[in-house]
């Protein structure tokens, strides 16, 4: 999951990102419905736009 996460923050391929950000989300989504972790509506909503390509803040 930390893997995921930094290559979603780190990566300069747009693709690569996107991806990860996408499979994290993915990964948090199962562990949420697993109750192993919480994810805050913020925090999802977060994921969700960062997952679209989105810039932080629109």
């Amino acid at each position: 999951m930390v893997k995921l996460l930094t290559t979603a923050r780190d990566s300069d391929s747009e693709p690569e990102r996107l991806a990860a950000y996408a499979r994290a989300r993915t990964e948090l989504d199962r562990l949420d419905r697993a109750g192993v972790v919480h994810l805050p509506r913020a925090a999802r909503a977060e994921l969700d736009a960062r997952a679209r390509g989105e810039l932080p803040g629109t």
